[in-house]
Protein backbone atom coordinates (compact mmCIF):
# COMPACT_ATOMS: atom_id res chain seq x y z
CA UNK A 1 0.00 0.00 0.00
CA UNK A 2 1.50 3.33 -1.02
CA UNK A 3 -1.12 5.74 0.42
CA UNK A 4 -0.21 6.25 4.08
CA UNK A 5 -2.52 9.21 4.76
CA UNK A 6 -3.36 9.41 8.48
CA UNK A 7 -0.61 6.97 9.49
CA UNK A 8 2.50 7.93 11.47
CA UNK A 9 5.93 7.26 10.03
CA UNK A 10 9.49 7.26 11.26
CA UNK A 11 11.90 8.35 8.53
CA UNK A 12 15.28 9.85 7.70
CA UNK A 13 15.30 13.31 6.11
CA UNK A 14 18.33 14.36 4.02
CA UNK A 15 20.19 11.21 5.16
CA UNK A 16 20.79 12.92 8.51
CA UNK A 17 17.67 13.83 10.50
CA UNK A 18 15.52 11.17 12.17
CA UNK A 19 11.91 12.39 12.14
CA UNK A 20 8.48 11.17 13.22
CA UNK A 21 5.28 12.62 11.84
CA UNK A 22 1.75 12.00 10.64
CA UNK A 23 1.21 11.65 6.91
CA UNK A 24 -1.03 14.44 5.64
CA UNK A 25 -1.08 13.09 2.08
CA UNK A 26 0.76 10.70 -0.21
CA UNK A 27 1.35 11.11 -3.92
CA UNK A 28 2.94 9.33 -6.84
CA UNK A 29 5.68 11.53 -8.27
CA UNK A 30 6.47 11.86 -11.94
CA UNK A 31 8.49 8.74 -12.75
CA UNK A 32 6.64 6.50 -10.31
CA UNK A 33 8.20 7.25 -6.91
CA UNK A 34 6.01 7.86 -3.86
CA UNK A 35 6.33 10.93 -1.64
CA UNK A 36 4.59 11.76 1.65
CA UNK A 37 3.93 15.17 3.19
CA UNK A 38 4.14 14.82 6.97
CA UNK A 39 3.35 17.03 9.95
CA UNK A 40 6.14 16.50 12.45
CA UNK A 41 5.29 15.42 15.99
CA UNK A 42 8.07 17.73 17.20
CA UNK A 43 9.31 20.61 14.98
CA UNK A 44 13.02 20.53 14.10
CA UNK A 45 15.50 23.15 12.92
CA UNK A 46 17.26 22.36 9.65
CA UNK A 47 19.90 24.75 8.32
CA UNK A 48 18.63 27.53 10.59
CA UNK A 49 14.94 27.17 9.67
CA UNK A 50 12.35 25.60 11.95
CA UNK A 51 10.25 23.02 10.11
CA UNK A 52 6.81 21.75 11.15
CA UNK A 53 6.25 19.66 8.02
CA UNK A 54 8.44 17.88 5.47
CA UNK A 55 8.29 15.94 2.22
CA UNK A 56 9.58 12.38 2.67
CA UNK A 57 10.31 9.92 -0.13
CA UNK A 58 9.01 6.38 0.39
CA UNK A 59 12.53 4.90 0.35
CA UNK A 60 13.42 7.03 3.42
CA UNK A 61 10.59 5.56 5.57
CA UNK A 62 11.82 3.12 8.21
CA UNK A 63 8.60 2.38 10.10
CA UNK A 64 4.84 2.88 9.74
CA UNK A 65 2.48 2.83 12.73
CA UNK A 66 -1.12 3.84 13.51
CA UNK A 67 -0.66 6.00 16.60
CA UNK A 68 1.99 7.31 18.95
Amino acid sequence: MWDLEGEYIEATYLDEYKVIGQVLNSRVKYGGGVQHRIKLVKPITIHGTERESLLIDQEDVQRVFSNI
